[in-house]
């Protein structure tokens, strides 16, 4: 290892690993992910840097150890190649609005995993029921205290611009991340987290007070739009390419027909007998797009249908 031109430290032996920063190092690890999910086999796994999931639909005690002993196998394997599982940050939870689960002691190198009922997951709160109200709540709490934060450290300030930009960047881009995800919320919600953008144009703007108008004024976009306007270009990216995932594409189902009809709808919707099915992320996102479907034209460059989208929000 180079510590500077002139000092290099002795040589060590690497056993597991790769270099930082080399050319090999996507492809490396790639191939180790890939064996990966043939270990885990028939369960489904997710990746994500060093983080792994292991999911399974438990209808009963046998998929659990079924599960168990998946755990096990991946433990070993980790082992094999010099890899070492931290017991200690595992963590199980149940997906399942029933108030019947099946409990089931899950244990990794003899340690047994902790269950809990709700789980951060890449910035994202997930709780048993799956409703993401932990996830509001603590983005609402976050947007209220950078806000205030911002009015204590511009009090003596004037300008809107500058207001503008630090909401902008502090604050709403805490209450859009993943937005995709977790915006089929209930409506309780998402006032609680319109209201930080209301209270922060009323900082900006204390003698204007339809909400609507300051918005305007600030060209701003209601949350509740631009959570539509993310949805939409999601599904846009997904459809001309700009997002390459396969899986995801495969969920939209194109409406196709075999002769021309009225209807102008780019996507096909199952019926779904709670609302619950239909406030489903991709179900949400189709219906979004399907509003739309006459103003979108495949080839279509992505800032110019932006640009349309934002213009037929704004309108509307």
């Amino acid at each position: 290892m180079s510590l500077n031109k002139s000092t290099k430290s002795g040589k060590f032996e690497v056993v597991s690993g790769v270099p930082q920063g080399s050319h090999c190092a996507p492809t490396l690890f790639n191939l180790v992910l890939n064996h990966a999910q043939g270990i885990l086999e028939p369960i489904k796994g997710s990746f994500y840097a060093d983080d792994a999931k292991l999911i399974l639909p438990i209808k009963n005690i046998n998929c659990c150890h079924q599960l168990q002993e998946v755990s096990e196998r991946f433990s070993s394997w980790c082992k094999l190649i010099g890899l070492d599982l931290n017991a200690e940050k595992c963590k199980i939870i149940s997906f399942s609005r029933s108030r019947e689960k099946i409990h089931f002691n899950y244990t990794i190198n003899g340690v047994t995993i902790e269950r809990v009922e709700k789980i951060n997951d890449l910035g994202v709160f997930f709780n048993e029921k799956f409703n993401f109200n932990d996830d509001s709540t603590f983005r609402v709490a976050k947007g209220k205290s950078m806000m205030g934060f911002i009015r204590r450290q511009t009090s003596e300030l004037n300008d809107k611009e500058v207001l503008k930009s630090l909401f902008c960047s502090i604050v709403r881009s805490n209450l859009e991340y993943a937005n995709q995800v977790w915006s089929n919320t209930n409506m309780a919600n998402k006032n609680n987290i319109e209201a930080i953008q209301r209270r922060m144009t009323k900082m900006i703007m204390p003698t204007m007070t339809p909400y609507e108008s300051r918005c305007d004024n600030l060209n701003l976009l209601t949350l509740e739009k631009r959570r539509k306007l993310f949805s939409i270009m999601f599904c846009f990216d997904i459809l001309e390419g700009y997002v390459d995932c396969p899986e995801l594409l495969a969920k939209l189902n194109i409406f196709c027909t075999p002769r021309q009809l009225r209807s102008t709808m780019t996507f096909r919707q199952d019926l779904h007998r709670t609302n619950y099915g239909q406030a489903e992320p991709v179900n949400l996102m189709m219906t979004n797009f399907n509003e739309i479907s006459q103003l979108y034209e495949p080839g279509v460059s992505r800032n110019s249908f932006k640009n349309i989208m934002i213009q037929y929000l704004e309108s509307n």
